[in-house]
């Protein structure tokens, strides 16, 4: 429970890299979000419709199923593609294009290229968040 009792809301982040992931789950534990992590899309795909998590940060390369084929398969389910997704990763960063082009390639809510900054991740996620809390428009940077 958070500090007036409303209930944590839940990330999933799917993560291959244990530092990275343990940086990511420290960033947002301490932000005050209730933390459950994978070190690849096949277990997070897996948990998604059992943990039914507020939102969800994916890194892009990972194996069994990548973030980019995670997101999909999130986006194409009725009942899971009101969650909002976040792709984090460092694969572009080589790419001429931006990440707005991989943000609605992915068909991710948003999307953030490593290295990242903290407050950018965490204000990232709250703002996803309040928008699919709210039922208001889709989620954009």
């Amino acid at each position: 429970m958070g500090l007036f009792g409303e209930k944590k809301k839940k990330i999933i982040i799917a993560e291959d890299d244990a530092n990275i992931r343990n940086i990511i789950k420290f960033t947002l534990e301490s932000a005050g979000y209730k933390v459950v992590e994978f070190e690849n899309g096949g277990l997070a795909l897996e948990a998604i419709p059992k943990e039914m998590p507020d939102a969800i940060v994916l890194d892009v390369m990972m194996p069994i199923k990548n973030g980019f084929e995670v997101c999909y398969e999130v986006k194409q389910n009725t009942k899971l593609n009101h969650i909002p997704i976040l792709i984090l990763t460092a694969t572009t960063q080589t790419s001429s294009k931006s990440d707005d082009y991989w943000k609605i390639r992915s068909k991710a809510d948003a999307f953030i290229t490593k290295p990242f900054k903290a407050a950018v991740l965490v204000s990232e996620i709250k703002d996803m968040i309040a928008a699919s809390s709210s039922g208001g428009a889709e989620y954009r940077i």
